[in-house]
């Protein structure tokens, strides 16, 4: 994930007494964007960003007609040579399409309306998502069958049974579904490890990852773990993600804690152990003391871009948060190696 994770955030949920979901706790930061900020953009915004906004402008024109307004309009001029000849939007790195556009230090407000309409899949998705874990969860807090927190007799606050809920309601996508901007939309993807290198490991840099983590897959599945979770810039279109972010179970049934107790799996019971962030896989173990596992995977749900040269009131960067699915690996068939790309 490319993504700066608050050490907090990884180990346990924030605490809460509330005891029913207010309205504040249904304003999760899992849909931020507003549909009157989706709109559509033209050759006025080529004008301040460039040949990049030009390609997310198209909507679905020729991109080599749109060249020529804007050449004839003296807008990109002898730039416009360099533009790609297809006809849609597809970009593969949200990040690098938002660094693209700021070409003078900073995203202007055109210019993010462009990249909202972009993603505006994810955001529908993730939204009919929300609505659905909401949903479900006053049905349960009204029949009084709030989920317990992991561990213990308590029941989860507000907030924790409204994330928990929403990933029991999530879809379950058998296909792969990408949006424009190279994510999962929102979902849970089911696959063992055979189909999920096949579908995420092309590359040198995706290779290397895929290899540290089957080896460390191997020692979970020998302690009893039978499914991880996957989700990060790993299981989208990035050509070169920084790291491969996963999750898993402690208090699933069958784990043996003994086994998960010796030495060599020190690195495996502690979320962001540098044993494995030196090699660019990111684990959280759960669940938190207040949360639960359900909840705990909420945090994968959403992607955080940071908007150059944009900032909140309070001075902190401001970003975009973006829907986005997440990979339900299960490990009962897990290869000895990793098989050589054709």
């Amino acid at each position: 994930m490319d993504k700066q994770k608050p050490e907090a955030e990884k180990t346990s949920a924030p605490k809460s007494t509330d005891s029913q979901p207010s309205s504040n706790d249904n304003k999760l930061s899992l849909l931020s964007l507003s549909e009157d900020s989706l709109v559509k953009a033209g050759l006025g915004a080529v004008a301040i960003a460039g040949t990049a906004a030009l390609v997310v402008a198209s909507r679905g024109r020729a991109i080599k007609t749109l060249a020529k307004e804007a050449e004839a309009e003296t807008l990109i001029g002898s730039r416009s040579t360099a533009i790609s000849g297809t006809a849609k939007i597809e970009t593969k790195d949200l990040s690098k399409t938002l660094r693209e556009l700021s070409q003078n230090g900073a995203i202007t407000d055109e210019q993010l309306k462009l990249v909202k309409d972009l993603i505006r899949p994810e955001v529908s998705e993730g939204r009919k998502a929300l609505e659905a874990g909401k949903r479900l969860a006053d049905l349960e807090a009204k029949a009084g069958r709030r989920p317990l927190q992991g561990g213990g007799e308590e029941a989860l606050s507000g907030r924790e049974h409204l994330k928990d809920a929403t990933m029991r309601s999530l879809p379950v996508r058998e296909q792969l579904e990408f949006s424009a901007s190279g994510r999962l939309l929102p979902g849970r993807y089911p696959m063992n490890f055979d189909r999920f290198a096949q579908a995420f490991g092309d590359g040198e840099k995706r290779q290397q990852l895929l290899g540290d983590f089957l080896e460390h897959l191997h020692k979970l599945k020998a302690a009893g773990v039978n499914e991880v979770h996957v989700g990060g810039s790993f299981v989208s279109k990035k050509a070169n993600p920084n790291d491969l972010d996963f999750m898993w179970n402690r208090l699933a049934p069958g784990v043996d804690k003994k086994a998960l107790g010796r030495p060599d799996n020190s690195a495996l019971v502690r979320s962001n152990a540098p044993e494995l962030t030196e090699k660019g896989l990111q684990a959280m173990v759960g669940p938190g003391e207040h949360s639960s596992y359900e909840a705990m995977k909420f945090f994968f749900t959403k992607q955080e871009f940071s908007l150059p040269g944009r900032f909140k009131p309070n001075g902190k960067p401001e970003v975009l948060q973006v829907p986005n699915g997440l990979v339900e690996l299960k490990l009962d068939k897990l290869p000895t190696k990793l098989a050589a790309r054709s």
